[in-house]
């Protein structure tokens, strides 16, 4: 999309009657946008380009429909850290999604989860003085095919490096 003074110099010079190419080469702006320009008429030179962009509706609609919303909203809701270009091949294929991907990530962007801050938490204490303790399951198949069912305990003992003096 082409500025505002842009499209006033193409309209300027076509009502002069200057030839497209001559157009062209002045302002690079391709003959039939050029065409296009002259069937405006409106008074785009007085417009910022946000402006022309809200009064005319160019591009393409930014807004999703509330089905795809909700599908995003589900698979964000099950794996929160899906990357965009995952979600958007899933509503293609899956949903047959056929319009572009700003809107897409423009939701993603907006709508994600945030993550939570994991509290900082500081061990102050001498060598030896923590540790941590759990409890697993394991189960061992044998050569001849047999298996068996192992509970065990785990224990770690948190051990401060000596500082060098």
């Amino acid at each position: 999309m082409y500025d505002p003074p842009v499209r006033f110099e193409v309209g300027i010079l076509r009502d002069v009657r200057t030839t497209g190419a001559v157009i062209r080469a002045l302002t690079g702006v391709s003959e039939r946008t050029q065409r296009r320009v002259a069937k405006e008429g409106l008074p785009m030179w007085q417009m910022s380009k946000n402006e022309l962009v809200r009064e005319r509706g160019i591009g393409r609609p930014s807004v999703l429909d509330e089905s795809v919303c909700n599908e995003i909203d589900r698979m964000l809701c099950d794996s929160p850290d899906l990357q965009v270009s995952e979600v958007l091949r899933r509503l293609r294929s899956d949903l047959g999604y056929v319009f572009g991907k700003t809107p897409v990530y423009d939701y993603v962007r907006t709508n994600r989860p945030k993550k939570g801050q994991l509290p900082i938490v500081c061990f102050e204490g001498v060598a030896g003085e923590f540790a941590q303790h759990d409890f697993g399951e394991l189960v061992m198949v044998y050569d001849d095919g047999a298996s068996e069912k192992i509970h065990f305990y785990a224990g770690r003992r948190q051990v401060q490096p000596l500082h060098a003096r």
